[in-house]
């Protein structure tokens, strides 16, 4: 074999090394991505119900909310973020390590399941959701569709 054969046996070894190593670098840096955006959601959320407070037993106690209540029209609003979250949550299965979608899962249900307000309004709106949240929701043992 030539020293011209060899050189470019390395360079490609060489190339594909470095080719393995960038891809690793943007699974981590999507990964990292994946998780702000999902933390960035959750903190939305929380920050609306420090806005209104007088909202929380209504995703938080199982307190179901009256469609006269002056409150009803923001609450539904509220769970339309958390049925958002929770959707992008399930795009997200994938590319979340086991132990992050375990927890992410677990918070999940038991959000979805303190909340009758959060099933009133994904059962009303199924076709605004991906089915890829309707399996998740279907799948969970958790979660109890009694509305």
């Amino acid at each position: 074999m030539s020293l011209y054969e060899k050189l470019s046996i390395l360079v490609g070894l060489v190339g594909f090394g470095i080719l393995v190593y960038q891809l690793r670098k943007i699974n981590h840096q999507n990964h990292s991505n994946g998780l702000n955006y999902l933390y960035t959601q959750s903190a939305s959320i929380r920050l609306e119900l420090l806005r209104r407070p007088e909202l929380i037993p209504y995703f938080r106690n199982g307190d179901v909310i009256a469609e006269s209540d002056k409150d009803y029209g923001a609450a539904c609003l509220i769970a339309e973020l958390y049925l958002n979250y929770f959707e992008h949550l399930a795009i997200q299965e994938m590319s979340l390590r086991k132990h992050d979608w375990e927890t992410w899962l677990s918070i999940m249900e038991d959000v979805f399941e303190s909340s009758p307000i959060i099933k009133k309004v994904y059962v009303e709106k199924l076709n605004w959701y991906a089915p890829v949240l309707h399996e998740l929701v279907h799948k969970s043992k958790k979660i109890k569709l009694d509305v």
